[in-house]
């Protein structure tokens, strides 16, 4: 790769990890910091909705209070005149106080009047028998002395908003006679009063998250996006169920939505309702907007300020390194290490071109004394009568002196890249393999004798010495110097030496020992004859062996060696009748075959 894409992808590599760092550095800061204003807006709206609904309550508290402390209703308990029904519990009055359910009981806890009104249609509805009762019970707990509560009641059959007074005379004093209930379902109708009173998206449900608030099923717009996930949707439920009364969660729906959650709880203390308020996340996307503008600003300042950079490193330097690498590759091309680099300046490439001109210099004067050298031991190698090669650990050829033709009859291009293992004797391969493995795991020098194959098929004895040469660093073999002779005559010598000195070793045992002959016939010194007779025809491997005596014209057997028995011990021939006249008169040795 060239340097200036190298450079390039420096310089890129560079502002990009810039760019994420401050990315994520921003981001942590500037997000996490615009997180918790949205957290904190979202909290004075959830905040808002809870008063929203403080105020209902509070009204609808207002409302009963009014009819509970008045005489006329203090009155109409004991008397039960239906004129006060019909001029006070009009349908006009529950529309105007925005009420479903009015439920006035005596002091023993019996309905002496209820009426349940729909504001949708206006127009009055019974009341479920079940939803009386259950109202009664909360209402009326023996375990609770007073019987005025504000709050939120959540029934089988719906969740009320609901406000229950003793009623008294209108100062406020007597014994209680009974008690007067207000109640208004907390449906959608009456939710969607209060997101258009405080301009929110507000939403009940029960703690378990489930959907229905009474017998209402809210499918606002966050309720895809609290389902959408059930992980979530699990993760959601363990945090609420660790919220404590007086705490609100905010937790983002999506990236568009963001929710605050408070618990509410009934007028018996228990948990009744999940508040949840629903807000856009027009903080948190300002935070992603000023984010990406920041991100792109720093982008278009490291694109420009990398610019110049590499303008000027490329007129400063990469420019004159180019030059400088087209200069080394010319002498490179070249092959002179006369040449020389110019390179102007004083700074480091100045520098630099010096000390390769430096280099070239001690270069060229290594190579002349390198090129003396090697023609001298060339001229060693060549003219030396013992063969030197070289060898890869291997033992693979990779140099054979001229010495190998007339050692071996082969050509040193015959024996460059072969096993020297294909020309050795059989016999010796083993002995050869344990040396080789020696010279390789040991820094000796090895003298090892064996034979090897003549390039015209015979075995003649070769001698080699062996070192190895290694890396100073590592120690591992990077070539096997070997110098071989031929040692056939040597080993012929100690061939001949090792007969002779058997022979004579023989000899001194024949003459030396005593020797009797088991059947009495031969004498000591016949015995002796005949062993030596055996002997000389060993040693001269030959089937046939006669020691015999001349005794003028006679020709007599002394001793003999025949497998057929055709010649006799003690046989007397007439000298003129065998080969040793013949013999005596030639002056070179003398071949006789048999005619049989």
């Amino acid at each position: 790769m060239q340097l200036r894409k190298k450079t390039l992808l420096i310089i890129g590599a560079a502002l990009i990890g810039l760019i994420l760092v401050l990315y994520a550095t921003a981001s942590t800061i500037l997000l996490h910091d615009f997180q918790n204003l949205e957290t904190q807006y979202v909290r004075q709206d959830v905040a808002r909705a809870l008063d929203a609904l403080d105020d209902d309550l509070s009204s609808l508290d207002t409302s009963a209070q009014d009819y509970a402390e008045w005489d006329d209703t203090y009155s109409f308990v004991d008397t039960r005149n239906p004129n006060f029904v019909k001029s006070n519990f009009v349908d006009s009055t529950f529309v105007y106080l925005r009420l479903n359910l009015l439920v006035l009981l005596d002091s023993s806890g019996k309905t002496i009047f209820a009426k349940g009104f729909d504001l949708k249609s206006k127009t009055e509805i019974p009341i479920p028998e079940s939803l009386k009762q259950h109202l009664t019970e909360a209402l009326l707990d023996s375990s609770t002395v007073d019987r005025a509560k504000t709050g939120v009641l959540t029934l089988p059959e719906a969740t009320l908003l609901i406000a229950s007074k003793p009623i008294v005379n209108s100062n406020a004093i007597g014994p209680p006679r009974g008690t007067l209930i207000l109640a208004r379902y907390l449906d959608n109708t009456e939710i969607g009063l209060l997101s258009k009173l405080t301009h929110l998206s507000v939403d009940f449900r029960l703690p378990s998250l489930d959907f229905k608030v009474g017998a209402t099923n809210y499918s606002g717009p966050g309720a895809k996006a609290l389902a959408s996930s059930s992980q979530d949707l699990e993760n959601l439920k363990l945090k609420i169920s660790n919220l404590k009364s007086v705490e609100i969660l905010v937790e983002p729906l999506s990236d568009s939505v963001v929710a605050g959650y408070a618990l509410i709880r009934d007028i018996r203390g228990k948990l009744a309702l999940l508040l949840r308020v629903e807000v856009d996340r027009v903080i948190s996307r300002q935070g992603q907007a000023t984010l990406k503008l920041f991100t792109f600003s720093i982008l278009a300042v490291g694109v420009i300020f990398s610019a110049i950079a590499l303008l000027l490193l490329e007129k400063l330097v990469l420019a004159r390194l180019a030059d400088l690498s087209t200069s080394v590759s010319n002498i490179a091309a070249n092959g002179d290490p006369d040449l020389r680099v110019q390179m102007p300046g004083g700074d480091e490439l100045s520098s630099l071109a010096d000390t390769i001109n430096q280099m070239l210099e001690a270069l060229g004067n290594s190579q002349v004394e390198h090129k003396e050298s090697e023609n001298r031991y060339r001229l060693m190698a060549e003219n030396s009568t013992d063969m030197i090669t070289r060898h890869n650990p291997k033992g693979v050829f990779v140099y054979v002196s001229p010495a190998s033709q007339a050692l071996l009859g082969y050509e040193p291009s015959e024996l460059i890249g072969h096993l020297p293992s294909d020309y050795f004797h059989p016999d010796d391969l083993e002995s050869i393999a344990k040396a080789h493995s020696q010279v390789l795991a040991l820094p000796v020098t090895y003298t090892l004798s064996y034979r090897i194959r003549h390039k015209d098929g015979k075995y003649i004895w070769f001698e080699t010495t062996s070192r190895t040469i290694r890396d100073p660093q590592t120690g591992s073999v990077q070539e096997i110097i070997g110098v071989s002779r031929d040692i056939s005559l040597r080993k012929q010598t100690e061939q001949e030496l090792r007969e002779s000195e058997a022979a004579i070793k023989t000899l001194y045992q024949v003459i030396s020992a005593p020797r009797t002959d088991p059947q009495g016939i031969l004498s000591t010194f016949d015995l002796r004859l005949q062993e030596l007779l055996g002997m000389g025809c060993r040693q001269l491997n030959l089937s046939v062996g006669i020691l015999s005596r001349i005794q003028g014209d006679n020709y007599q057997i002394m001793a003999v060696e025949c497998p057929d028995e055709s010649i006799a011990k003690s046989e007397i021939y007439d000298l003129e009748k065998t080969f040793c006249v013949a013999t005596a008169m030639s002056t070179e040795p003398m071949y006789f075959e048999s005619g049989r």
